[in-house]
């Protein structure tokens, strides 16, 4: 019987360790994003929201803390700031400009600035701004394994 266990428990363990390493290989080939906001404006509230959710669903890349962005080699920070606009007389509507930096975090709490920019967007540029962002994140990343 002692034998018998041990020839059914092996390919078990083997198994376990296969998956394991299976799942440990699948999240390194994301790249890991640390997000951030600085604002208080309706429309960068939205887009931070717009990108966080798109990062979530997407399979190329992982929300993470800064603690876990700066253990990791290649993780990109993504710092946006808002700041809603005020429209001219006879103009209607809600409108941000909504900068965002893009570095890579250190594991001594800097970071290395990589490129920014700053848009002007009402609530119909929420979704386009934060696919911009991330195809942004996505040119940064690849660089860094260049």
């Amino acid at each position: 019987m002692p034998g018998m266990r041990l020839r059914i428990a092996a390919p078990v363990i083997l198994l376990g360790w296969l998956v394991v390493f299976a799942n440990a290989a699948g999240k390194s080939g994301r790249i890991e994003i640390w997000a951030d906001r600085s604002g208080d404006d309706m429309i960068g509230e939205q887009v931070f929201a717009a990108l966080k959710e798109k990062i979530t669903a997407s399979k190329k890349f992982e929300l993470v803390g800064q603690h876990t962005a700066e253990q990791h080699p290649g993780s990109v920070g993504v710092h946006i700031v808002s700041e809603s606009i005020r429209e001219p007389a006879g103009k209607s509507g809600l409108r941000s400009a909504v900068s965002f930096a893009l570095t890579f975090p250190a594991r001594d709490h800097t970071e290395l600035f990589v490129t920014s920019s700053v848009a002007v967007v009402g609530p119909e540029g929420v979704s386009d701004l934060a696919d911009s962002i991330l195809a942004q994140v996505g040119k940064v990343a690849e660089s860094f394994e260049q």
